[in-house]
C-alpha cells in the first residue's frame, strides 16, 4: 500500500497553480497598468514583471517534472507489489512528500 492518493492531490494543486498563473498573466496582459515612472507602456514589458512570471513558470514546470517522475516511480511499485520493501516504500513516500 503506497501513498498514491497524495499524487492525486499533487495533480490538483498543480492544476490550480497553473490556472492561477494563467489567470494572473491574462490579468497582467489585459488590465494591469505599468508603473508611472517605469518608462514602459504596458505592465507586461516591465523587467520585474517578466522576471516574476518567468520565475513562477520555471518553478511550476520543475514541480510538474518532479510529479511526473514520482508518479512513474509509483507505477513501478504498483507493477511489482511483491518486490516492495520497507525501504523502497519509505523512499517513495519521501519523494511524494517532496513533490
Amino acid at each position: 500500500n503506497v501513498p498514491t492518493i497524495q499524487l492525486v492531490f499533487i495533480s490538483f494543486y498543480l492544476g490550480i497553480a497553473a490556472g492561477a498563473l494563467e489567470t494572473a498573466a491574462t490579468y497582467t496582459r489585459t488590465k494591469a497598468r505599468s508603473w508611472l515612472h517605469g518608462g514602459y507602456d504596458q505592465a507586461v514589458d516591465e523587467p520585474y514583471v517578466i522576471d516574476t512570471y518567468g520565475d513562477l513558470t520555471a518553478k511550476l514546470w520543475a514541480v510538474e517534472a518532479l510529479a511526473d517522475a514520482v508518479a512513474a516511480e509509483g507505477q513501478k511499485l504498483h507493477d511489482a507489489p511483491d518486490e516492495v520493501t520497507e525501504q523502497s516504500r519509505a523512499a517513495f513516500e519521501v519523494r511524494v512528500a517532496a513533490a
